[in-house]
């Protein structure tokens, strides 16, 4: 799968047994436990804001901290400091991992070693009130907690109570989708789980061996992803999926929130999918949330169980990235210790589960806590991933959600969420729809005569063999398709489908129909599929363009870290030299004005935020409107940026970056791709909010348009969409 860490990030919150901001396991078998406390003695965690990037210069002779920069100096000699640290000591190589770490000010994050003696709360009070620090807090520890467990339950009920035996007969997974396992480390040597392991690493002793030593990491690991059918010992949910151990938490169930945080970052930018953190805290840590919305930005799906106590929900599943995991038992019925609350999201089998365990002796156990409920969310995102792996982070969480079965009160509650997950259903949901195209456009004149084209069938569905069959409307004379009009097409080889047009018949103008495409497959969704074929009959080409629609989002060209980035306010334009020329309605221009509000135009510019559906002779016209709508940049006081940027010598890319919309919180990220051969792409990475939006272009006098959309009506937008505007 290539995905830049597209990650799930399922974070367990088990019952806490300390006051103040710890994280717990849940449900491991009795250990003598360790002294407790709420942060590491001696240390502090600093967030220095943008441009204060301090370097230690080494230590006085009182055996304190000196640096570059004299308030730091300062405060150092006040408060005793004794070290400092970078919390991320590397940038990520993957230019889109590094912009998004630079952007998050994770780079800016440091460990400070105080004298022991020296009062932390005291010395947090001063780095906080530093104008030059943007936060400061302890390094906040991470602890196990135990429940009891009951070693009589059946063995497994809740693979089976998520029917993940129908979701299996769909598919088992794919050794392309990595789930980490941000815990104790995983016993690399399990029989049930050493095949699947890829490299990892132990942030406690700080090598790259993230051996389990306590088995709360290799119990979680099982769950998600053992090996199964295999003939020994348990099923884990996923079973092609590869496991990633990371080790944040030491022999006795317990790390800082810095260990955790630098264990997502380094899962995220490592190729990790699927994050499982069984673990979780009371109290909010701007740490943990910088490294969540860090994960979450690289495409992390993030999931966090409730917590144990049966109380209020735990962070980090009160933070907005993620999803929310409770605890149910065998009856679907919440486990007395779950914790409850508006953030819940889903609920997830967790009592009495047995798995693969690392304890003298035993190689199997069973437990119970939400820190169980985690991984079978993890291995429902794996396989859902293994079947579609063009979806992005907010679907599969969506799928999670609303495929699971409701419990408890109708509709979302504060116990069991949109309810308990649902392998079976979360599958047959996400299966691709038909991989065809929306639409084929035929171009034609006296001269030019365009006769057939081949529609291409394909099946995104991996583990899956499509059966299709096409029919035209026989009221169409235009248009015909055969002699094959049924076939199979199994992943990755399309069936392929002639679809003709005859212009004679049809005679000048704009003509549409459609084709109806069937799958048998009962696993493929969007079945039947109407593609739209339009033929348009002019006297001339010269001057007409139509779109040719595709689902291609390999194509998208992402210019974010080292484009030009416009100094676009609110209902703003600005003019930009175009690095070749470009005929454009027939008309060859050398600039063009880029607008604010997601459209581009030559010979004029335009600010005009009030969008029009074409054709319109009234301003904007000689545009192309990739997203036409009142669209709000940081620089007009909203959010998101807009970069232009020559690509080679064939391509100029203009790319509205998670631009705003007018006083709203929506974000759209599109782009507009001019190539020298006069085409046109317009292509969509994330859309949340296109409804009131005009998409299409337009010639001078707006005698001469294409519509693809307008409020609603027209062609859909989604995501990964490109729409290419041609002309002969």
């Amino acid at each position: 799968m290539i995905r830049i860490a597209k990650c799930a990030i399922l974070v367990l919150l088990i019952n806490l047994w300390l006051l103040g901001s710890v994280i717990a396991h849940a449900a491991d078998p009795p250990k003598p436990s360790s002294p407790q406390t709420e942060f590491v003695p001696g240390e502090i965690i600093v967030k220095f804001k943008v441009g204060v990037r301090p370097q230690a210069l080494g230590t006085d002779d009182q055996g304190r901290l000196a640096t570059d920069l004299p308030f730091l100096n300062v405060l150092s000699a006040r408060h005793r400091v004794t070290d400092m640290d970078m919390m991320v000591k590397a940038l990520p190589v993957e230019p889109k991992a590094r912009a998004t770490l630079v952007r998050k000010g994770l780079n800016r994050i440091y460990k400070l070693k105080v004298d022991e003696k020296a009062d932390l709360a005291q010395v947090i009070r001063a780095f906080k009130s530093s104008p030059y620090v943007e936060y400061a807090e302890p390094n906040y520890i991470a602890h196990v907690f135990r429940i009891p467990y009951d070693p009589y339950w059946s063995s497994q009920w809740g693979m089976t109570k998520i029917e993940t035996p129908a979701a299996w007969d769909i598919t088992t997974g794919s050794s392309n989708v990595t789930i980490a396992i941000v815990d104790t480390g995983v016993d690399l040597l399990h029989p049930d789980l050493d095949s699947k392991l890829v490299s990892g690493y132990d942030f406690i002793n700080g090598d790259d061996d993230p051996q389990d030593d306590y088995g709360h990491g290799t119990h979680v690991a099982g769950i998600a992803a053992a090996k199964t059918n295999n003939g020994t010992g348990v099923a884990g949910l996923s079973w092609g999926a590869k496991i990633m151990p990371v080790k944040v938490l030491n022999d006795y169930g317990s790390g800082g929130y810095e260990d955790v945080a630098n264990g997502i970052i380094y899962a995220a930018n490592n190729g990790a999918d699927i994050i499982n953190l069984s673990l979780g805290g009371s109290a909010s840590s701007s740490l943990l949330k910088n490294a969540v919305e860090y994960a979450h930005d690289l495409g992390c799906v993030i999931v966090a169980a409730t917590g144990n106590n049966n109380s209020s929900v735990s962070y980090p599943a009160r933070y907005p990235q993620v999803i929310a995991v409770a605890a149910t038992d065998s009856n679907d019925q919440r486990a007395s210790f779950s914790n409850y609350g508006p953030e819940v999201d889903v609920s997830a089998p967790g009592v009495s589960i047995r798995s693969t365990y690392w304890w003298a002796g035993s190689t199997y156990e069973w437990m119970s806590g939400t820190s169980q409920a985690s991984p079978h969310a993890a291995g429902l995102a794996a396989l859902i991933w293994s079947l579609s792996p063009g979806l992005n982070n907010t679907q599969v969480e969506s799928i999670i959600k609303q495929t699971a079965d409701d419990l408890g009160a109708a509709g979302r509650d504060n116990y069991y969420g949109f309810g308990r997950i649902n392998a079976r259903r979360a599958l047959e949901a996400t299966v691709p729809s038909l991989a065809i195209s929306r639409s084929m456009s035929f171009l034609a004149d006296p001269v030019t005569d365009p006769s057939s084209q081949t529609l291409r069938i394909g099946n995104g569905a991996m583990y899956s063999t499509l059966q299709w069959s096409a029919v035209e409307n026989p009221d169409v004379t235009w248009l015909s398709i055969g002699p094959l009009t049924s076939g199979d097409a199994s992943f990755p080889s399309p069936g392929e489908l002639t679809v003709s047009v005859d212009r004679d018949v049809a005679g000048q103008g704009t003509h549409s129909a459609a084709i109806l495409v069937t799958s048998s497959n009962p696993y493929i969704q969007n079945s039947p599929w109407d593609v739209n074929v339009t033929l348009a009959y002019a006297s001339s080409l010269e001057r007409t363009y139509l779109p040719l629609v595709t689902m291609n989002s390999g194509s998208w060209i992402d210019i974010t870290a080292d484009g030009t980035i416009l100094s676009l306010g609110d209902d703003d334009v600005q003019k930009l030299a175009l690095p070749f020329d470009f005929r454009f309605y027939g008309t060859t221009y050398d600039e063009l004005w880029v607008s604010s509000n997601g459209f581009v135009s030559f010979a004029n510019g335009y600010t005009n935020w009030t969008n029009d559906c074409l054709p319109d002779t009234n301003a904007p016209n000689n545009a192309i409107y990739a997203l036409w709508d009142d669209l709000q940049p940081a620089d007009g006081g909203g959010g998101g940026t807009i970069y232009a940027k020559q690509v080679d010598s064939e391509t100029f890319v203009i790319e509205w970056h998670e631009v705003s919309h007018y006083s709203s919180s929506n974000r759209e990220t599109f782009e507009i791709v001019l190539k020298k051969d006069n085409t046109v792409l317009l292509q969509y990475q994330s859309l949340s909010s296109a409804s009131s939006a005009t998409v299409g272009v337009e010639n001078i006098n707006s005698t001469v348009t294409q519509q693809y959309w307008c409020n609603g009506s027209g062609n859909p937008l989604y995501n990964g969409l490109v729409v290419e505007f041609t002309t002969p």
